[in-house]
């Protein structure tokens, strides 16, 4: 997780891992990270293995498709093909 930097290029420290019970606390105020360091551990492993297909802001995704151009976009409505 990098730093946010503001449009003025302050840079903010690095946030810790934070990690919700969002069915006893939906706004999302207590980090129960520390409780249940098994699960933290887990979903962070999944996350750094999708990491390289889905990319971030660090990493960039491998086998990304450029992005789609119409030569001559039009507007299609229902009925007309």
């Amino acid at each position: 997780m990098t730093p946010k930097q503001r449009n003025w290029g302050k840079h903010e420290p690095e946030s810790p891992l934070m990690f919700f019970d969002l069915k006893a606390d939906i706004g999302e105020t207590k980090n129960v990270a520390a409780n249940h360091p098994e699960v933290v551990e887990r979903l962070f492993k999944e996350v750094q293995a999708i990491r390289p297909v889905l990319g971030d802001r660090v990493v960039q995704a491998k086998g990304r498709r450029r992005v789609g151009r119409v030569a001559d976009p039009s507007l299609l409505r229902a009925g007309n093909p």
